[in-house]
Parts: structure tokens; C-alpha cells; sequence
């Protein structure tokens, strides 16, 4: 019998939320799925609990592999997946009940190369329909109305919105998703989602956009990405040169949003580099000089914001080597 779906999972230091991750993939009502776990070499318990679920369980497979980052988790997980679909559930995180029977139904009735679906924030105080889709189209999208309604803001639009890159919000189809994942560079480790989501977007002929809230996101605050740490530098320029060179550019503006996603990205960083000890000039210098790499300089001297998007003043301050404002910037988060 065919496999329908594999679930991968990475596994890294989420020993507190293993279990109900893994408990609601096994609830899951499916004629054939397969659960990947990865565990990306992780210190805790978390290698123990892998185990166990797969010697109870035949339709889990576990990867034990040296810490590598969320990426190389991802592409191990992907070589070793025999899906038509892939499914990506982050080790903290957890499903609904319906999660396969839903996607199920669509993918046999539609079969898309994407389907695209809502999601709970979950945390203990409280529990959030987030809406990721609002405003846009539900149902069946063919390669035409992709490229109208979808490009515009696939990568970042004029206004600074853009589409929702998450995997983990996702059904993609096998063949797309092995392709794309195993282009993404294993050293970025921020905007990882993006480098793989939008060079698949670009290239799928059929869509799906569903309201259905699917996957319970926890909103962990001491994750990376809610953490108060300083992002790389490095980071921003290797997710710009997987998007040059898995996206067609020729393709509606995708050159303008690419000038737009990596000013983005160098706002962030800057923002973040007052994260760490050095004081107020070191950062500053830090930053300026880094207005000096050829990638930035020419994303900041094309990149076109509309007048009512925040973006469009810190490409002002930018162009002028003003650096007071993203300290400012990250204080205010910070006391937030």
C-alpha cells in the first residue's frame, strides 16, 4: 500500500512537549501515514522518548543524527520519506484530531501540489485562530490565479507584507518539497521556513488555501525566534542566494520583493545586534560596515517600500548610515 503522508519531525530540546507532539500525530485517522522523528543529536531525554514511541509503533521511524540545525534535521527526515505529501510538525508543537482526514480529503479530491491552512497560537493562557489566510481566495488556485493573487507577496510586497512561509502550515507534494528543502543552506537557522516555501510557490502549479485551522503553534517564548538573541549576519546573505538561485526572477516583480525581503532581513539583524554587550559604537560601527557588503548596499539602493510602510523610513536611515533608530527600535521591543 502507498503512503500517503510523512510527518517529519525534528527533534531538538523539546523533551516537555515530545510526547503530546508525537500522542496527537498517532491520533490522527489515516489510511496510511508514516511518522519521521529526527533527533538532531539532542541532549535531554528526548532520544529515549524517540525510541519508545517507535518500538511500540510500526508506522514510526526514528533518525538519531549529530546536531546539525533545523534544516539538516528537515533533509534527513526528507531522504529517507516515502509520502506522496509531506507534512512538517515542529517536536514542540502538537495537531488537531482532523489533521490528516482533512488533508486527506483535499489532496484526493484536488490533488495540489500545496495546500496552504490556518492554525491555532497556543499557549497556556490561551488559544488563538490565527487567520494566516484573511482577505485572500479559499479553495482551488491553478498556476494563473497563483500568480495573480499569490506572487504579488510572495516573497515581500511594496507595503511590507507578505505571504505566510511557515512549513509547518503546509501539505506539500513529495517531489516539490525534496527538491527545494535539499537546496536550503543547512547554516541558515532563521528564515530557514521562507528558503524553502517560496522557492516552492514560485514553481507549484496548483494550489490549495484553506481556513481550516489545522496544527497548534505553542508560542514558546524561549525559542529562537521570541528569544533575546543577535542574529547573523551571515544568515540574511544565504537565504538571499537560495532565493536567487531556486526562484525565476524574470517572474512578475519577484527581483523588487527579493531587494525588499533582504532589507528586511538587514533591519532585523541590526535591530538585534543591540542584543548583546558591546556598547552603543561598537554596534554601530558593526552595523555601518556591513551597509558596505555589495548584497545589502544594492538591496538598500533598489528596494521601493510604499509611503505608508515603517520599511520605507528605515531604508531612509539606511541610505544615510543612521543607526540611532534601530537601537531605539530594540529597546522598545525589549521593554515590551
Amino acid at each position: 500500500m502507498s503512503i500517503q503522508f510523512s510527518i517529519i519531525v525534528p527533534v531538538y530540546r523539546v523533551e516537555e512537549y515530545l510526547r503530546c507532539c508525537i500522542d496527537s500525530l498517532l491520533r490522527q485517522v489515516c489510511s496510511s501515514y508514516e511518522i519521521i522523528l529526527v533527533d538532531d543529536g539532542s541532549p535531554d531525554n528526548c532520544p529515549r522518548i524517540c525510541d519508545e514511541y517507535a518500538a511500540e509503533h510500526d508506522n514510526i521511524r526514528v533518525i538519531h543524527k549529530p546536531n546539525g540545525g533545523l534544516v539538516s534535521a528537515r533533509k534527513a527526515g526528507t531522504a529517507i520519506a516515502r509520502g506522496q505529501y509531506i507534512c512538517c510538525v515542529d517536536g514542540d508543537d502538537f495537531v488537531g484530531d482532523s489533521f490528516l482526514s482533512e488533508l486527506c480529503k483535499l489532496t484526493e479530491q484536488y490533488e495540489p501540489d500545496v495546500v496552504c491552512f490556518d492554525y491555532y497560537s497556543y499557549s497556556p493562557e490561551r488559544c488563538i485562530k490565527a487567520n494566516a489566510y484573511k482577505g485572500m481566495d479559499l479553495g482551488v488556485y491553478d498556476r494563473a490565479k497563483i500568480e495573480e493573487i499569490v506572487f504579488p507577496k510572495l516573497i515581500t510586497a511594496a507595503d511590507g507584507s507578505y505571504f505566510l512561509p511557515t512549513v509547518w502550515s503546509k501539505v506539500f507534494r513529495r517531489e516539490l518539497y525534496e527538491k527545494y528543502q535539499l537546496a536550503v543552506d543547512d547554516r541558515i537557522t532563521i528564515g530557514e521556513d521562507g528558503a524553502c516555501t517560496v522557492p516552492i510557490l514560485s514553481h507549484a502549479d496548483t494550489l490549495y488555501i484553506s481556513d481550516l485551522p489545522l496544527y497548534c503553534y505553542r508560542a514558546n517564548y524561549q525559542s529562537m525566534t521570541k528569544g533575546r538573541k543577535r542574529y547573523d549576519w551571515d544568515n540574511q546573505r544565504y537565504i538571499a542566494d537560495v532565493l536567487y538561485r531556486e526562484t525565476d526572477r524574470s517572474v512578475t516583480d519577484f527581483q523588487g520583493q527579493m531587494y525588499r525581503r533582504i532589507v528586511r532581513g538587514f533591519i532585523s539583524t541590526a535591530r538585534s545586534r543591540f542584543n548583546g554587550t558591546e556598547g552603543y559604537r561598537f554596534v554601530k560601527k558593526e552595523i555601518q560596515d556591513h551597509l558596505k557588503n555589495p548584497v545589502f548596499a544594492e538591496a538598500i539602493d533598489n528596494c521601493r517600500f510604499d509611503k505608508g510602510s515603517v520599511f520605507r523610513h528605515f531604508v531612509f536611515c539606511l541610505k544615510r548610515r543612521l543607526v540611532l533608530p534601530f537601537y531605539i527600535l530594540n529597546g522598545m521591543f525589549r521593554n515590551k
